[in-house]
Parts: structure tokens; C-alpha cells; sequence
């Protein structure tokens, strides 16, 4: 193989490789900061009572699980939503799971409701001064596969002595949220050489690639 041929295959390669990347999808909160890594997004909440703050909640998900964690099914069928309640006040909190639920949005307009977690790790109830640290697994319903996921919405609620708080924390794909997108180009390739009718600046010859950016 020719040196501009190996130069064009590997440039093809390599845009195969990034447009390949991401077959796991990652996600992240939509009202997340985009110059925080994927890893580190989340959505911050104060809890207020009788107009006095009481309590802090933070909620995030990549999507799946850690590969090493122990799962209750398969890793590509689940969404893990991780959420830190941190209680300031004088009365114990509780995230109510039967008012807890996800709602997944797939590609063709699909949207599945899931009404409970598959698994539940740490403790739900969170006493005066303390934090609690949970971890939500969620299995999408049969038929759904992880890359038909284009974002899932988590609506919960915590319970601070007789009060109610309601909310809700949306996720889509990181790389829709940062205007990430692939685009391919082209550029002629060779050296000056000399011909019949004399001496031209360029051989003949077209690469091509895939190169990446942002919409913003």
C-alpha cells in the first residue's frame, strides 16, 4: 500500500473510531453547567419550608451503572440516578418512593413511565443533621435498548415532617447537550510533478475524513 493510500485509510479509520465512540451512552442533567464534565453534573436543590431552608438535595446519572457494580440486571438495561439529601432542620426527611418515578424518552417519539426502582441502595430516610447518599436503578421497560434513549426525566418527592416537596430532574445524551456533532471533509493530496504538458502543483488524488465540534 502507497503512503498517501496508508494516510487515507488511517484518517478513515480514525473517523470510524469517533463516530463509533459513545455506543454506551452518557448522560447528564440538562440544568447541569456544560463546562462541568459529564462525571461531575448535577442539579442542586434547596429545600425550603415555610420559606426557611431546611435541607439540600443533589441529584445525577451518566446512565449505566459502574461495570463492577452487583446488578439486578443486565448493565445495558439499566439507568442508575444518584441522589444526596442533606437535612439542616429539625425534623426528619424521607424521599417517597411510591411518588418517585422515571419517565424515558426514546427515539420515535416513545415515552415509557416506570413506576418503581429495580434496586435501592442507602438509606431513604434522613434524619436531622445528617446526609444520605442513594443510588436509583431503573430497568427500561422490554424492547428498550439504552441507545434508543434520548433522555429520562426523574420526578421525586421529599417528605420534611408533615411539609411535601416536589420536583423533578431531567437527563439527555451529554453529547446532544454540549452541541457535539460530526462532520465529514475532504482535501487533495500529492506533489509537484512534472508531466507531459509541463509542471503541475498537485497529483492526482482526494482524502477524506470525519472531523468533530459544537454547535456553540
Amino acid at each position: 500500500m502507497s503512503t498517501r493510500a496508508r494516510a487515507l485509510a488511517a484518517t478513515i479509520a480514525a473517523g470510524a473510531v469517533l463516530a463509533g465512540c459513545g455506543s454506551t451512552p452518557e448522560f447528564r442533567p440538562l440544568a447541569a453547567d456544560r463546562s462541568v464534565p459529564v462525571e461531575l453534573a448535577a442539579s442542586q436543590y434547596d429545600v425550603r419550608v415555610d420559606e426557611r431552608q431546611v435541607g439540600h438535595v443533589k441529584v445525577w446519572s451518566i446512565g449505566s451503572p459502574p461495570r463492577d457494580a452487583q446488578l439486578p440486571a443486565e448493565r445495558k438495561r439499566l439507568l442508575q440516578i444518584g441522589m444526596r439529601i442533606r437535612n439542616d432542620g429539625e425534623v426528619p426527611m424521607r424521599l417517597d418512593l411510591s411518588a418517585t418515578d422515571l419517565e424515558v424518552h426514546t427515539d420515535e417519539d416513545r415515552i415509557f413511565v416506570i413506576d418503581a426502582p429495580v434496586q435501592v441502595n442507602g438509606l431513604v430516610d434522613v434524619g436531622p443533621g445528617r446526609i444520605e447518599r442513594i443510588e436509583l436503578l431503573y430497568e427500561l421497560p422490554a424492547g428498550v435498548r439504552l441507545k434508543q434513549v434520548l433522555g429520562y426525566e426523574l420526578v421525586w418527592a421529599l417528605e420534611a415532617g408533615e411539609q411535601r416537596v416536589t420536583r423533578s430532574t431531567m437527563f439527555r445524551r451529554a453529547e446532544d447537550d454540549r452541541g457535539y456533532y460530526y462532520y465529514p471533509y475532504g482535501y487533495p493530496y500529492g506533489a509537484p510533478y512534472l508531466g507531459a504538458w509541463g509542471t503541475y502543483p498537485w497529483g492526482l488524488g482526494f482524502g477524506a475524513g470525519y472531523r468533530a465540534g459544537y454547535w456553540w
